[in-house]
């Protein structure tokens, strides 16, 4: 699938490919795949990682209204405390985040694909989404004390529901694992509308017409987008693309395939790619070798003699 791509593009595809994690018999799937499609998959699990960086810290107007605040009020607090401090947060994640495979083959009929959240490894799990990241934009953290020499957290019944941007994070819920349950869709929902996600012009249904809760899971595991009502306007709440990934992971990556083909087809002019390096505040020698990588979400170009980087593509965290 990399035959007709440029040599820098194509190093750069075999990269990615022995990046994803995955399960041995999912290989052969994942090799297939143009570029584009495998981007995909690195993004939505690199995506799961928060990137350690000093961030701003905000909370929902209705955050602290919510029962189980306060009993966990000092671990908020120190969470809070490590995002503003830009500390790894990897503790306070999924401790068999990192032993998932980033994509499982797909389960169902003679081969068959099975969209959105409800691919499966044949067990049972979507090993390879997270369904409230990729529906909500919401990564979830757990809320007990360090333990394990600082590996992890250790966890906890409720987790904080927060959405996280380059600079800044804003709590917005905190409740139970359970990732469609009514008090979280409506938490989302509320945020959702302060920024904006209205759908102007549309009517809320009528008492009695709207989804139940029931009904609103099967649509999001389908991969399909769901709304919820706030007073009496009708928001977007759960917001991804047919193939289950969040419509910010796939909106992410066209920008990065734009990135990499607009580039790399000047970087072999010394003037451009100088220029390139000299707006970062950075020198490349007289004979660059230049490479693409990702770190977490980013698209990096690097100088592969001074291992030199400049970020080209922000990330999405």
């Amino acid at each position: 699938m990399s035959t007709a791509l440029p040599p820098r593009i194509k190093a750069f595809r075999q990269n990615i490919l022995l990046n994803i994690s995955h399960k041995p018999n999912a290989r052969s799937e994942l090799e297939v795949k143009h570029l584009p499609e495998l981007l995909i998959v690195f993004v939505n699990w690199a995506y799961r990682f928060v990137p350690p960086r000093p961030r701003s810290v905000s909370f929902e107007p209705d955050f602290f209204k919510q029962p189980h605040v306060a009993y966990h009020g000092a671990a908020l607090a120190a969470l809070a405390n490590a995002v503003e401090r830009g500390d790894d947060l990897q503790p306070y994640l999924s401790t068999r985040l990192l032993g998932k495979p980033g994509f499982v083959r797909r389960s169902g009929a003679k081969g068959a694909a099975v969209k959105g959240m409800a691919w499966q490894d044949g067990q049972g799990h979507a090993w390879d989404k997270d369904s409230c990241l990729n529906n909500y934009d919401l990564h979830h953290l757990h809320l007990g004390a360090v333990t394990d020499h600082g590996r992890h957290v250790a966890r906890s019944s409720e987790v904080a529901f927060i959405r996280f941007s380059r600079d800044h994070a804003r709590f917005v819920h905190i409740g139970s694992h359970d990732f469609h349950s009514e008090t979280l869709g409506e938490a989302v929902a509320k945020a959702n509308a302060r920024q904006g996600l209205i759908l102007k012009g549309i009517r809320p249904p009528r008492p009695g017409d709207d989804w139940s809760e029931e009904e609103r899971r099967q649509v999001e595991n389908a991969g399909l987008a769901t709304t919820r009502q706030v007073g009496d306007e009708l928001v977007l709440a759960a917001r991804q693309v047919s193939s289950g990934d969040s419509i910010r992971v796939v909106r992410h990556v066209s920008h990065i395939k734009s990135c990499l083909h607009q580039i790399d087809a000047r970087l072999d002019d010394p003037f451009y790619a100088n220029e390139l390096f000299v707006n970062a505040l950075k020198q490349v020698p007289a004979q660059p070798d230049f490479e693409w990588r990702m770190r977490f979400t980013d698209l990096m170009l690097c100088e592969a003699k001074t291992e030199q980087m400049i970020i080209i593509a922000p990330g999405l965290a």
